[in-house]
């Protein structure tokens, strides 16, 4: 069985990941397993260009071949993901600090301020107040992270998506009146939403 979690900790390897193409495979990816024809007609490439990047993929262990199946009679190797979730180490994620925030926070944030608005609360949708929830985001992950590592390297990582979020949310808030920074950011992201 994968793991569901798998902490990356190469920076070259989330290089690979971040790339736009193959950040749209990865994403198609974690939804359902498909073969290189899938994929090349999702994101409208020709079939070479999908192998090369599946090939990256490959190589940096993100990606693994999980079956065959016939495709017009032919044999298509299927493809998935070697983990539900990617989660980069610290020290590799500084390296890229901008290139993963856009990647992945950015779109994150938008994504939770129009739930929130959605859901009934007044959120306030300044550059200012999206660049203090990416922050959180981000510390939340490394907080995260960093105790993921403390954990056994012998021991299986058989973590849900559902704990992850909750180990987010409690390394966040045990690290809350330790972390300063943290602590001033998590305010001003309160004082910037309310109820309708």
């Amino acid at each position: 069985m994968k793991p569901v979690v798998k902490i990356i900790d190469d920076p070259a390897v989330i290089k690979i990941a971040v790339e736009e193409t193959r950040r749209q495979i990865l994403t198609m990816l974690n939804e359902q397993e498909m073969t290189l024809s899938e994929i090349a007609r999702k994101i409208k490439k020709d079939i070479s260009t999908v192998y090369r990047h599946i090939h990256q993929l490959q190589r940096a262990g993100l990606v693994e071949v999980v079956g065959e199946k016939r495709v017009h009679h032919i044999p298509e190797k299927v493809y998935g993901r070697t983990a539900k979730l990617f989660l980069y180490s610290p020290e590799a994620a500084e390296q890229f600090g901008r290139d993963l925030q856009a990647a992945h926070i950015i779109p994150s944030v938008h994504m939770l301020i129009d739930l929130l608005q959605e859901m009934g609360y007044d959120v306030e949708n300044s550059e200012e107040f999206r660049d203090n929830l990416g922050k959180i985001l981000i510390r939340f992950n490394v907080l995260t992270a960093q105790a993921l590592e403390r954990l056994s390297p012998d021991r299986e990582m058989e973590i849900s998506i559902s704990i992850y979020i909750l180990l987010m949310l409690i390394t966040g808030l045990i690290n809350l009146d330790l972390d300063q920074d943290l602590s001033e950011r998590v305010k001003r992201f309160r004082a910037g939403v309310r109820e309708k």
